[in-house]
């Protein structure tokens, strides 16, 4: 293979290691001379040929590509069918923080995944499996007797059936019935398929769920941008949004940099709270969410300095009533006097007080600093925007958004209480894991990105959750993703098993390629794997009541910094990337999730070392017979001593 410009040809050869260099012939031409066996010295390797030729014997063979620069002769050389990846820029103030933390960060790094080219070359090519019927030419069948040892505390936990009423859940070291440890051989044949696919540039056997886009919570000032709407169906069943920008004149006491919001505010968690007529006070303010109401407004002005100063103008409701009678009769009976100033809000008192029409926006205290509710108000010229199938989706993928974080944010956190002062808790918005919003039905209240007659945004709060440009599943190259028929299997599917692809419902994705079948067994089986070493717990005696294990977290999908890349090689995310660059279009992932080799030995003395945490205190990990206890969030798995 030459080069377009013809200074560079590359040939395919087979080298035998002769002491520290590699010997054989390497064809670039049909004379005599090219047909003597030459040498290929330790220089002239890439990094992944030097590492492969330090695991061979005298003698042994390996495939190679040499690369030869006619003008100068220079050789390179790297296995066959292995492309180079790109070296990664050392970061030295990275390195200064590893440093700083002990030499580690994470007991895991990634190992990039580039789309997978030239595979057929290699003998690792995607294809149909072979039949468990019968061996052919070149396959063969054996057993292999191995022995494991760990070198640090290995937990096999199951959840203990008596489990305490309240408090951490409680497990139970699995053991077989002669009370040794036991480890199923699904769980270690899964171990090793997680390097198998990796060394074997094979499809990623699991990498379901990961269609939908995610999103990011969005800063507070954003929300300024932001126009409400209101989701309705004109006459031939079309689904619009009415753009809700307030009644005649609402805007005009606006100023450049001092505009005033398009929603009026609705005061319910502060004093005063907004007066309630015409039995609207008989249920909470949230139960007439999305209520067509009235409602008299005061204007204020907003200001707040704070690093940098936000100035936005907004109408105030004083009342709210099912009909403007009932405010103009309750202003007559009862005399009210409006707030000159409270906290960043200061009364403008040229502007007059006004009734207004519009529909109710509340959501309940959702966060500890809320103090308003909205009140979203119908301009007198009707503007609507078709809803589209982009719309549908940039929502879902919203919604989709708050349903993930609501399983590892509780609203109640302790932060939020001290803020609230231990009384009010807080509660989630109506529209987290409501799954009847997915659709957008009519009379949905929501915030847009409106201009110039257009919508690019859709939330279902004024600060709330950004959707990525692209979702996780976009950015895998297609090479590597879940083989979708049996034709298209990798190496580790042929030997390891392959299940079909299924949708979000959990149906398989059937487009008649897979004769009915269920999936493929694969060729390698693990069993009968028992413990032989008999002080296999922790020394000395168990404490009666367990031991509570610390939880391990792990990142949530929204942390792209985690697990996106800016480039297609895997490279890590820049120190302090702003969100918006996450999972964007045309860059990629960091790869698979590999732990850290530890270069240790067993331990002669006490097998569960005791390690220092972040805050000086000290923890150890055991395994029992017993029920050792684990905090919520606890992984099974291997624990770091």
């Amino acid at each position: 293979m030459t080069d377009q410009q013809g200074l560079c040809i590359t040939v395919e050869t087979k080298m035998v290691k002769r002491g520290d260099a590699l010997e054989g012939v390497i064809p670039i031409s049909a004379r005599a001379k090219d047909a003597r066996p030459k040498q290929l010295h330790r220089r002239e390797w890439d990094v992944a040929l030097a590492e492969h030729v330090t695991t061979m014997a005298e003698g042994d063979s390996v495939a190679v590509e040499v690369t030869i620069d006619r003008r100068t002769g220079i050789r390179d050389a790297r296995l066959h069918g292995v492309a180079a990846l790109p070296r990664i820029t050392p970061d030295p103030e990275r390195a200064t923080a590893v440093a700083k933390n002990g030499g580690t960060v994470n007991p895991y790094t990634f190992v990039p995944t580039p789309p997978r080219i030239g595979l057929d070359r290699t003998g690792m090519a995607d294809g149909a499996p072979a039949s468990h019927a019968y061996h052919t030419a070149g396959q063969w069948s054996g057993t292999l007797a191995l022995t494991l040892t760990t070198v640090t505390p290995l937990l096999l936990p199951v959840l203990a059936a008596d489990q305490p009423k309240d408090g951490p859940r409680a497990f139970e070291v699995r053991v077989d019935p002669t009370g040794m440890p036991l480890i199923h051989g699904a769980s270690l044949k899964g171990a090793l398929r997680s390097p198998y696919e990796t060394i074997t540039a094979s499809r990623y056997g699991v990498f379901f769920g990961h269609h939908k886009r995610l999103a990011y919570r969005v800063p507070a000032n954003t929300a300024l941008d932001l126009t409400p709407a209101r989701v309705c169906e004109q006459e031939d069943g079309r689904k619009v949004f009415r753009i809700c920008r307030g009644d005649v004149d609402w805007i005009e006491p606006s100023e450049p940099n001092n505009q005033v919001q398009c929603a009026a505010w609705v005061p319910a968690y502060g004093a005063p709270p907004v007066r309630r007529l015409g039995g609207l006070d008989a249920q909470p303010l949230t139960a007439h969410h999305r209520t067509r109401v009235h409602a008299r407004v005061v204007l204020y002005q907003y200001e707040r300095t704070r690093g940098r100063t936000t100035r936005f103008q907004v109408w105030r409701a004083t009342h709210l009533a099912r009909s403007k009678a009932e405010i103009e009769t309750s202003l007559r009976v009862t005399r009210h006097v409006d707030v000159e100033s409270a906290g960043s809000l200061t009364r403008v008192s040229a502007v007059a007080p006004r009734v207004v029409q519009g529909w109710l926006s509340a959501t309940g205290r959702t966060i500890g600093s809320k103090h308003d509710e909205r009140l979203f108000i119908e301009s007198p010229q009707l503007t609507d925007v078709p809803v589209e199938g982009g719309h549908e989706e940039y929502w879902q993928a919203v919604l989709s958004a708050y349903d993930q974080a609501q399983d590892y944010n509780d609203p109640n956190a302790t932060q939020s209480r001290t803020r609230l002062g231990g009384t009010n808790k807080l509660t989630r918005s109506p529209h987290v894991g409501n799954k009847e919003l997915y659709e957008l039905p009519v009379g949905t209240l929501v915030y847009v990105k409106y201009d110039r007659g257009e919508v690019s945004q859709v939330h279902p709060v004024m600060i709330g959750r950004l959707p990525f440009d692209s979702s996780p599943g976009e950015l895998l190259p297609e090479s590597l993703r879940p083989a979708p028929v049996r034709d298209q299997l990798s190496s580790a599917d042929r030997l390891f098993g392959w299940v079909p692809s299924h949708d979000d419902d959990g149906n398989e994705d059937d487009d008649g390629a897979n004769d009915g079948a269920s999936g493929y067994r694969g060729r390698l089986q693990v069993h009968s794997i028992i413990c032989t070493t008999k002080d296999w717990g922790p020394p000395g005696s168990f404490p009666k009541d367990g031991v509570t294990l610390a939880p391990l977290s792990s990142p949530k999908p929204t942390q792209f910094r985690f697990y996106a890349s800016p480039d297609r090689e895997g490279s890590p995310m820049p120190r302090k990337a702003a969100k918006a660059t996450g999972y964007a279009a045309g860059s990629g992932l960091r790869g698979r999730k590999m732990y850290r080799w530890r270069e240790e030995t067993p331990s002669t003395g006490s097998r569960f070392p005791t390690a220092k945490t972040r805050h000086g205190r000290t923890s150890r990990w055991r395994t029992s017979g017993r029920s050792p206890r684990s905090s919520p969030g606890t992984a099974a798995g291997y624990a770091p001593a």
